[in-house]
């Protein structure tokens, strides 16, 4: 649905926000779901390290597994995602052991994002990298206006018909205009330890990736 939806733009997003990932690991996917981003950073890049993909959502991860499956013989080095369930406010991981860490389209669905991104400094290696991909706001103010009325009325509508009503793309609406703008982004990263933040706009502002390395 998010590729069709989106016209599979989606993809190049990812592609663009892994290359901001340094090329030898151990990885952290945070809020992994079904391991699009794990994938895309072994599909894009000549990596070495394996990759802790983790999420809330069981379900989801059972979905990755089965595109791990799928794509055997297509991606090298499959065998090295590490998949778990867990809280990305509490995270059942040692501290300081890996080189970077990145997150697609989950930061804002979690409650305290302040203690993520904590978490995430924490069982960062100093020097370590934190990339983010995420909605954004559009920075061309006539484009924000034809894409809110896009985004906030027909994709949750064309949406939630398409996935038999479950109303996963209100939810998507409202946790986006929830989420801060790009320069607020930044203040959070800052407030929570990263240093060398900064961002980039994907597509006029629909997405932006940031990026923040924690200290040495």
């Amino acid at each position: 649905m998010n590729h069709f939806l989106s016209a599979g733009i989606d993809l190049f997003w990812r592609r663009m926000a892994v290359a901001k990932m340094p090329d030898t690991g151990p990885y952290l996917d945070l809020c992994a779901g079904t391991l699009d981003l794990s994938l895309a950073l072994l599909k894009e890049k000549n990596t070495k390290g394996y990759i802790t993909a983790i999420d809330f959502c069981h379900a989801m991860l059972i979905e990755g597994k089965k595109k791990i499956n799928y794509m055997k013989g297509k991606i090298s080095g499959l065998e090295r995602i590490n998949i778990i369930a867990g809280d990305g406010e509490i995270l059942p991981l040692k501290g300081s052991i890996y080189n970077a860490a990145m997150t697609g389209f989950g930061l804002r669905n979690l409650t305290d994002r302040r203690a993520g991104l904590k978490e995430i400094i924490r069982v960062l290696k100093p020097g370590g990298r934190l990339v983010i991909l995420e909605f954004s706001q559009p920075v061309i103010p006539i484009f924000r206006k034809l894409y809110n009325i896009y985004f906030c009325h027909f994709l949750p509508h064309i949406g939630n018909i398409m996935t038999r009503g479950d109303r996963a793309y209100d939810h998507l609406r409202d946790s986006v205009l929830g989420f801060p703008n790009q320069t607020q982004l930044v203040s959070i990263m800052k407030e929570s330890g990263f240093i060398n933040v900064g961002y980039l706009n994907l597509t006029i502002g629909v997405v932006s990736i940031h990026w923040g390395d924690k200290p040495l």
